[in-house]
């Protein structure tokens, strides 16, 4: 499983809570929560509802992928 950080990057990028990204995705929080404690994984759907509601990147989410995207240029 993929680690995120999604909790900082909803703090950093919007000032909400877990608890209000949920609400504006129109998701339980339990759903939310999940992905946030990385007990599941949310849908490239969401994801891209994510970074659209916080005005980020997928790397923002993902940091292993900021890491890692000097390897795949």
């Amino acid at each position: 499983m993929i680690k995120n950080n999604l909790k900082e990057a909803t703090r950093e990028f919007r000032g909400w809570s877990v608890y209000r990204l949920a609400q504006k995705l129109d998701l339980p929080h339990q759903t939310v929560y999940s992905w946030v404690w990385n007990k599941t994984q949310p849908s490239g759907e969401n994801v891209l509802k994510i970074c659209r509601l916080l005005n980020c990147k997928y790397e923002d989410i993902y940091p292993v992928f900021k890491e890692h995207s000097t390897l795949c240029r």
